[in-house]
């Protein structure tokens, strides 16, 4: 009799263990049906749809079609990168092939216009709001350039580590991350190291951001005024920088799958740490962050 009751115990919590395991399968499949049915608007990433294509440009709508068109790319230059859209224009940077020069590119009302151009490649360019001067990067230097005087400063520069993901505060200070931590430039020249993490994003701009701690393997919000951490989600590997929608509500990556096809796999997650999982197959290479618009 003891035997029996044993057996029927075992049986029960298998039984049971199944029915949690399908409970919590639907559970999932069902919520990320419905965050994608939610999702609105499309990012703009760097894609490659040939082989003999020049890296481009392209859009992907966030619902249920994932519809991906042509943004932007022209003939003359390849590499484009960085894109950033602003109301009536967007730029990006690019390597304009008959001169071999790595530029700045403004596009606005379907004309192109170089910025400024470079011997070595340009990243994170951020255009200033009054459209005189710009912020980027190139390897270990943090540069201003004024587009009226053509002139260039050298803001910040640390040969011992590469700069990513620079954002401008209304104090004029920059925040940026470094190989391994993200600080803060003030106008006076002094740093202050903030967190330890790369890929910096603003969640609301001036207030907190967002980013990766690649050795906790962690998404975190950073509360600038009260300099408090919140973890949102833990044990996950990126690929890409974060990109927050423009509600507020969600966050954008791809995501490094260890071991896994090479095949870069978006992901979106709330705010509040769930995420669902969209793959890409239509394109080889993913070289560019991303850049969620409306």
């Amino acid at each position: 009799m003891f035997d029996n009751n044993k057996k029927n115990v075992v049986i029960i919590a298998i039984v049971l263990a199944i029915l949690i395991i399908l409970a919590n399968e639907f559970r999932l499949n069902w919520m990320e049906k419905k965050l994608t049915e939610e999702l609105d608007g499309k990012i703009l990433a760097t894609m490659k749809l040939s082989e003999n294509e020049n890296c481009s440009i392209y859009s992907m709508s966030l619902n249920e079609d994932g519809k991906i068109e042509k943004y932007f790319g022209d003939d003359s230059y390849d590499e484009i990168l960085f894109a950033q859209k602003r109301d009536s224009d967007f730029i990006c940077t690019a390597k304009n092939l008959k001169t071999g020069y790595y530029t700045i590119l403004q596009v606005k009302e379907n004309k192109i216009n170089e910025i400024m151009t470079s011997q070595t490649h340009i990243m994170y360019p951020i255009l200033l709001d009054n459209d005189e001067e710009i912020v980027f990067v190139q390897g270990s230097c943090l540069y201003k350039y004024n587009i009226k005087n053509k002139s260039l400063t050298t803001i910040y520069d640390d040969p011992s580590t590469l700069i990513n993901n620079p954002m401008i505060l209304s104090d004029d200070s920059i925040i940026f991350a470094t190989d391994e931590n993200i600080l803060r430039l003030y106008s006076n020249g002094e740093t202050e190291k903030l967190a330890r993490g790369i890929s910096p994003t603003w969640l609301e701009q001036g207030k907190n951001f967002i980013y990766f701690d690649n050795k906790e393997r962690s998404v975190i919000i950073y509360d600038i005024s009260t300099k408090i951490k919140k973890v949102i989600k833990k044990n996950i590997s990126i690929r890409s920088s974060i990109q927050v929608s423009p509600d507020k509500k969600y966050i954008i990556f791809f995501e490094r799958r260890e071991g896994g096809p090479t095949v870069p796999f978006l992901k979106v997650m709330t705010i509040d740490g769930w995420q669902a999982k969209k793959g890409i197959s239509k394109y080889s290479g993913f070289i560019s962050p991303i850049y969620w618009i409306k």
